[in-house]
């Protein structure tokens, strides 16, 4: 296995995203990927500056292409319409088409296609930040993964209002999606999207965030007992990260002074979950 998929595949592990095997996609915010390495960027606005990886582990297949990783271009981002930045996790896809124009990878019709956003509120050409947003849950809203309107696009503007974008029209960049994903696996219904920043790849660690599920040590059920018991969050069994968890846990941090984030970094109850 390359050391890339191989840190491709800790990342989502840390993360407990699912994993049910074949295809999964990831977007790796402020990433380039040089002489087969990954490597941080001078994230910019407006930029397809992200990486979107598509790999399968046990198959040993990989490959990348630029995009802007469910970011808005300027064009939508400066509007009143509070533009969605898509927040860091793990949601599943299906083929799909875009505004009924050419085929592209949707929401999947399942509360596990619902992607957790900031609407940026501010109208500014700038990432929002997570104390300056609205926080929003949307279930297939049209917010896909496709290609852009030409090869050289230098800049995201039109092409995406909170989609993933490929720094390319129908060429060669989206023929490799389209050979991943109409192709070579044709067969498989669905896939998994995950976004994190580039600075997940290179560390140890575990996460449980949107879309973290339980896996055999039970992460997602010692995040609903330490909250129930903590906060009196009152929440149910799902075995998923889901908009309760995610209120929960937001209303957790702030509650001790931190910023809202949503993301359980080590938190010291995950330790003997995971050993």
């Amino acid at each position: 296995m390359s050391d890339l998929l191989t840190q491709l595949d800790s990342l989502w592990q840390r993360c407990h995203w699912p994993d049910p095997g074949g295809l999964k996609l990831l977007g790796l915010r402020g990433c380039s990927v040089t002489d087969g390495r990954a490597v941080a960027n001078g994230a910019r606005f407006d930029h397809f500056d992200d990486t979107l990886f598509l790999f399968d582990v046990q198959a040993g297949r990989i490959d990348h292409v630029p995009c802007t990783a469910g970011q808005p271009g300027r064009s939508w981002d400066l509007k009143a319409g509070n533009a969605p930045w898509l927040r860091p996790g793990c949601q599943l896809y299906t083929r799909g088409m875009h505004r009924d124009e050419y085929p592209c990878l949707v929401q999947a019709d399942d509360p596990a296609g619902t992607v957790a956003v900031i609407r940026d509120t501010s109208c500014t050409p700038a990432v929002p930040s997570y104390s300056g947003g609205d926080f929003d849950y949307c279930l297939y809203t049209g917010i896909h993964i496709h290609h852009a309107g030409q090869a050289d696009e230098p800049l995201v503007g039109i092409w995406s209002d909170g989609c993933s974008v490929v720094q390319d029209g129908d060429g060669d960049l989206w023929g490799v999606v389209k050979q991943y994903v109409w192709d070579t696996y044709a067969g498989q219904d669905s896939l998994w999207y995950g976004i994190a920043p580039f600075a997940w790849l290179g560390d140890t660690s575990q996460r449980l965030l949107w879309g973290s599920v339980d896996k055999q040590a039970g992460e997602m059920a010692a995040l609903r007992a330490f909250l129930n018991q903590h906060d009196g969050s009152g929440l149910e069994a799902s075995g998923r990260f889901d908009e309760a968890v995610d209120r929960a846990y937001r209303g957790h941090q702030r509650y001790g002074g931190l910023t809202g984030t949503g993301i359980c970094e080590n938190p010291e109850w995950l330790a003997p979950a995971v050993a």
